[in-house]
């Protein structure tokens, strides 16, 4: 009876959400000489991209309520600021206190099908600025996607995953429960999520990154500037490394095997361990993982970075 239940309202919402009414609110500001964007919101996605008009434009999206009269209704405590501070472009989108609407949990699910008006199913900021800014973005609650930035990324969010690629700068990237992609991004990574997969590519500059459940998958097809850790509490680790790439390897497997294609000696009787350099040695891979084994071979594994790809 509990699965019929389910099934039933998914798919009452399946067809309600269909036919959810929408608002938009679009401010601009000019930002020929900013170096840097803040975006600072208690809920929703956040997508940034680059553009070639001296402006910041921002387009927030809200979707939800039973009808466009409640939806205009909940906008009234809605409040979105986006201002230009000195070369700081700052956006800052929320409810007023007491107004916020539930919005992406299984409580709002069930009140929004048995007819809770004040209900916002997604809230999406669409952000176009230069590509020579860098970028901090924050949300409560939400995904984070940014491409094409010429500058250092910083992106936390509470809950939802984060995608980055085409990054000129460091990257620096935190949530609370998703998953982490990263293409193409030339200055160092440091990277956790605390319960999703990481998948790497292209980076340039080295990597710290962590997850406390998930697999880990990179490529490194090009020799990395520094070293790189990655770790897992709860996952497999693929590794993929070009022909001519040279590092230390050290990596080890508390609940699983250490395998490579590599000519590289590994102890039968300690098949969880390999340390070992590779191509006469160089910045040190750390690899560890505590629940499951790692496999380091030549080559793209399945699955690493292509940001863009993983975000659509």
């Amino acid at each position: 009876m509990l699965r019929i239940l389910i099934c039933g309202l998914v798919a009452a919402a399946t067809l309600a959400y269909a036919d959810d009414p929408e608002q938009h609110i679009h401010k601009v500001v000019k930002a020929t000489n900013a170096t840097q964007l803040y975006v600072e919101v208690d809920s929703g996605a956040i997508h940034v991209h680059p553009g070639s008009s001296g402006s910041a434009e921002v387009e927030v999206t809200f979707r939800g309520g039973r009808s466009r009269a409640d939806l205009d209704t909940l906008m009234k405590y809605y409040d979105l600021d986006v201002e230009l501070q000195g070369t700081d472009v700052r956006v800052r989108g929320k409810f007023r206190e007491g107004h916020k609407p539930w919005q992406n949990d299984a409580f709002s699910l069930i009140a929004w099908i048995f007819g809770d008006t004040n209900a916002v199913r997604q809230i999406e900021y669409d952000i176009t600025v230069p590509s020579h800014v860098g970028a901090s973005l924050h949300t409560a609650g939400g995904s984070i996607e940014a491409e094409g930035l010429m500058r250092n990324v910083t992106a936390n969010t509470s809950g939802g995953s984060i995608h980055l690629w085409n990054i000129s700068g460091t990257a620096d990237v935190n949530t609370s429960g998703g998953s982490i992609t990263m293409d193409q991004i030339g200055g160092f990574v440091i990277a956790h999520t605390s319960g999703g997969a990481i998948r790497l590519h292209d980076l340039a500059a080295g990597v710290d990154a962590s997850t406390s459940g998930g697999s880990v998958t990179a490529a490194f097809l090009d020799q990395p500037a520094r070293g790189c850790r990655l770790t897992t509490s709860g996952g497999s680790i693929n590794i993929g490394l070009g022909q001519s790439v040279h590092m230390d390897i050290n990596a080890s497997a508390s609940g699983g095997r250490v395998s490579t294609d590599f000519n590289l000696p590994i102890d039968r009787h300690r098949p969880n361990e390999l340390r070992a350099a590779l191509n006469g040695g160089g910045p040190e891979l750390y690899l560890h993982t505590s629940g499951g084994g790692i496999r380091i071979f030549h080559g793209e594994p399945a699955g690493a970075g292509h940001a863009r790809n993983s975000a659509n």
